[in-house]
């Protein structure tokens, strides 16, 4: 005699049929054709003629980096935001060219100090020694201090100066180690905005009249670009991020569904398990049944 055994593992899993997501994929063109109009709209202006050989192509941010102060506080990636950072690499040995630019660096300064816009984001002066073997931070800070006082002196190991010289373009070049002079510099000085991207580039001779000039017509295309807000892009990937975290009407329902076909089929292998149960119960039962009686038949007909 067979006999039909069940088990809750032995039902098939059929699947659930999924809709296409229509009204993700309409929520998509409609950000897609908002953002396309916006752009049109309200694109940046094409910078100045006299602005196309100073500024970069492209608007980097600096990778991390971490410089040593003159006073032996930290300089990070961190503290250019939310000014207008000038840079300017050089060592205490290369003499008049590296005081000539602090000189015209520090007239910009006291030029700007003079204007007193509280609409524009502040300037800092950064000098950067590629020669932390004998710029100390103690020479550092008399050598800044003597052109401005709000001058920042920084230096580093020497793996950190080629790393962040070399997002610049900064050419170090090692000099006769007899020299007076270990590099050989361009001398440039090279503007970061204050969301901590190299925007800008200046080539020696400098002067503090033409440095302003620049930078206020840097800081003025800015703000015809809509760039103080946020650089651009980021606002757009914020909101795609946004966007993509937040669910569309199909996969809420979708996850309700599964939900709701998850819990039947608990309920399902649950009924199936107990029917299964109660069903090999009362086969064992029976065959218990006829197995006795067979006994019984046996010792009788003995």
């Amino acid at each position: 005699m067979s006999s039909l055994v069940l088990t809750p593992g032995s039902v098939a899993d059929m699947g659930h049929w999924r809709p296409f997501p229509i009204g993700s994929l309409l929520v998509v063109a409609i950000v897609l054709v908002a953002m396309l109009v916006t752009y049109w709209l309200v694109r940046p202006p094409a910078p100045p003629a006299e602005l196309e050989p100073v500024l970069e192509r492209q608007f980097r941010p600096l990778a991390a980096f971490q410089l040593s102060r003159h006073n032996a506080a930290p300089l990070t990636e961190r503290d250019l935001r939310g000014k207008w950072s000038l840079f300017y690499f050089g060592h205490l040995a290369c003499a008049e060219d590296c005081a000539a630019a602090l000189r015209e660096l520090a007239r910009l300064e006291a030029a700007r100090a003079d204007d007193g816009d509280p609409r524009d984001a502040p300037t800092q002066v950064i000098y950067v020694s590629v020669d932390p073997a004998r710029d100390s931070g103690e020479r550092l800070a008399g050598y800044v201090a003597h052109f401005d006082r709000g001058f920042i002196g920084a230096t580093a190991g020497q793996g950190q100066i080629d790393r962040l010289s070399a997002q610049f373009g900064v050419a170090l070049e090692a000099a006769a180690a007899s020299g007076p002079e270990r590099y050989a510099l361009d001398g440039s000085i090279y503007l970061v905005d204050p969301f901590g991207r190299h925007v800008a580039s200046f080539d020696a001779p400098h002067s503090a009249a033409t440095l302003r000039a620049r930078l206020e017509e840097i800081i003025d295309y800015y703000a015809r670009r809509g760039a103080r807000a946020a650089p651009r892009g980021e606002s757009v990937v914020a909101f795609a991020a946004a966007a993509r975290l937040a669910p569309g009407p199909d996969e809420i329902s979708r996850d309700q569904r599964d939900v709701d076909d998850h819990a039947d089929d608990e309920k399902a292998d649950r009924r199936v398990g107990v029917a299964a149960r109660r069903l090999g119960g009362g086969l064992l039962a029976e065959r218990d049944q006829l197995a006795a009686t067979g006994n019984g038949v046996e010792a009788h007909v003995g």
